[in-house]
């Protein structure tokens, strides 16, 4: 991510910097793979035919990110499987089974014995889309806004599916809603809170303020553009009233931006 890139994220999709033509779009998948140590060449053959396969449907300026990382972290699942015991377990034999498990787990997951692998994939793409000339008004800008958000999630969408086609029915794609999106940015801004084992920033996440407003603490310098999500999105409307007096003036109102500037990439 280039300093000083902000953004913010709806609905499962991630606007860096404005949702227009400055801006960049992103949506993210889980994939959870069997294990390949013990398989036959056919079948790692297979394999690799369907990521180039995969691979080969990417182009430019489109962009995939991979996000491998490990921890102790099984917080989640096992919670799960806490509740399940409480709604299933219908005798004591099994209950108490159960809750030895979950306690002998629990207690390797906080003294970090345990190793948990998981791939996050990112796609992201340049915004094609400025609000139309005739949105003039706060209620069309907002439709238009709108639009927008549905189109990228259906976008990611496609390529969620294309990916697990590719990858095939051992393979488990998983879309990244916006809790998923929140904890995977609070992480890769503060490695540290990867260690706190019942930390959840999307509980304090403010959905009105921006990913950097949110989630970049400690004594990290705060870079420049920290707009607020509201702020952003009527910073839209008025670039409008900008473009509807730069027709008239014939003068320029805004800077030009490169993607390559604002694309939210490492």
């Amino acid at each position: 991510m280039p300093a000083g890139t902000d953004g913010f994220i709806d609905n499962g999709v991630i606007f860096w910097n404005e949702p227009d033509s400055r801006g960049w779009a992103a949506g993210g998948v889980e994939i959870e793979a069997p294990s390949i140590q013990h398989a036959g060449a056919s079948e790692l053959n297979e394999l690799h035919k369907r990521l180039e396969q995969m691979l080969s449907t990417i182009k430019r300026p489109d962009r995939m990110q991979i996000l491998w990382t490990v921890n102790t972290d099984f917080s989640e699942p096992l919670e799960r499987y806490s509740r399940e015991t409480e709604k299933l377990a219908v005798n004591e034999w099994s209950k108490f089974n159960r809750e030895e498990r979950y306690s002998r787990y629990f207690r390797r997951m906080q003294e970090r014995t345990l190793r948990r692998e998981r791939l996050r994939i990112f796609f992201s793409t340049p915004v094609k889309a400025d609000p139309p000339a005739s949105a003039i008004t706060e209620e069309s800008f907002e439709s238009h806004y709108r639009n927008l958000v549905s189109l990228y999630i259906n976008y990611f969408g496609t390529l969620a599916n294309a990916l697990q086609a590719s990858l095939g029915e051992n393979f488990i794609v998983s879309r990244l809603d916006r809790m998923e999106l929140v904890k995977v940015l609070d992480e890769f801004i503060n490695p540290s809170h990867k260690d706190l084992l019942e930390y959840d920033p999307f509980t304090k996440y403010d959905m009105d303020k921006s990913i950097l407003e949110n989630l970049l603490n400690g004594g990290m310098s705060r870079p420049i553009c920290m707009i607020p999500q509201r702020t952003i999105r009527r910073s839209l409307h008025a670039r409008l009233s900008k473009q509807s007096l730069a027709r008239i003036s014939t003068s320029i109102i805004s800077p030009q931006w490169s993607p390559a500037n604002i694309s939210g990439s490492s």
